[in-house]
């Protein structure tokens, strides 16, 4: 996975360096299309509930109701206690804190991690509602994002229970002060930021060449290959396959996300059956949300 990330990485900055030389101006338009996007939506949405799950696991308030639910995992995926848990924090701070628990917990075995870093891999609750409920100018779509989404990585991870995995120490999350804990949130925001103005500049990129397809629904889902929000910003419509496509984006992440999570997960987890269960969560997600969506829209 490290070489993975070093070579994506290395390809992504060399595109937007030429590009920049190249086409100064369309790359400029691109890079605000994506700040201005982070800044409308994605930083109100997500950062109060970043630093407030921040603040409480400096406390010790998250790991003491992680570990309190841990036994229901374990009997439910047949993770560890700690695995629970880290499931519960991932589902209520979104992507990457997943990765980064895993990646930070050095008591989790490999075969565990490669068990749980899909089931550990979920957009927050806040950015679905925040965020991609005003795209869609519609707050229950994010709430039902919600949920599918949920639903998708839970039946997947029940699919996937059998595979073994090892118990590992109880939780700790890392204590801090408060001062710490926004530092801590407001270089984590600024670093997704970052990510979404580099992958922006890469989906737009994208839809300039020849054979990129004119339909929104299309040229939507290559843009969220990239960036998952700049191509729900450009598919969302009141339909349901618009419903769907964005629960597959938002299931699946898109290269930005999958790449923030494959840079704390690289030397503990193997690419290729996380992509492959990403993919398949995704696939059961667009499946939910179109037999949804055709009653709702």
């Amino acid at each position: 996975m490290k070489r993975c990330v070093k070579v994506l990485t290395g390809l992504a900055l060399f595109t937007v360096f030429a590009s920049l030389f190249l086409f100064p101006e369309t790359c400029a338009n691109f890079f605000l299309e994506g700040i201005s996007l982070w800044a409308i939506t994605v930083l109100p949405s997500v950062f109060p509930f970043l630093f407030l799950m921040t603040t409480l696991s400096a406390f010790g308030a998250t790991d003491r109701f992680a570990n309190a639910l841990a036994p229901f995992f374990r009997k439910v995926f047949r993770v560890s206690g700690t695995g629970g848990g880290i499931f519960v924090l991932s589902a209520l701070s979104g992507y990457p804190v997943g990765s980064k628990l895993l990646s930070d917990h050095t008591g989790i075995s490999e075969k565990e991690a490669n068990k749980l870093a899909p089931l550990c891999s979920l957009p927050s609750p806040l950015f679905l509602v925040g965020c991609v409920g005003n795209i869609f100018a519609d707050k229950n779509v994010g709430f039902l994002l919600w949920g599918i989404n949920l639903l998708s990585v839970v039946i997947v991870g029940l699919l996937c229970r059998r595979e073994k995995s090892g118990e590992s120490p109880p939780l700790h999350a890392a204590r801090g002060t408060l001062a710490e804990s926004m530092t801590g949130s407001v270089l984590s925001i600024l670093s997704v930021g970052a990510y979404l103005a580099l992958f922006s500049v890469l989906s737009g990129l994208v839809t300039l060449l020849p054979f990129c397809p004119k339909h929104p629904l299309l040229r939507g889902m290559i843009r969220g290959a990239f960036e998952m929000t700049m191509g729900i910003a450009t598919l969302a419509s009141p339909t349901p396959i618009a419903f769907a496509l964005t629960a597959f984006l938002v299931t699946f992440g898109g290269a930005c996300v999958l790449l923030q999570q494959a840079t704390f997960l690289a030397g503990k987890v193997k690419f290729l059956p996380f992509l492959g269960k990403k993919f398949l969560q995704a696939t059961v997600a667009f499946l939910l949300a179109l037999s949804i969506g055709s009653y709702y829209f």
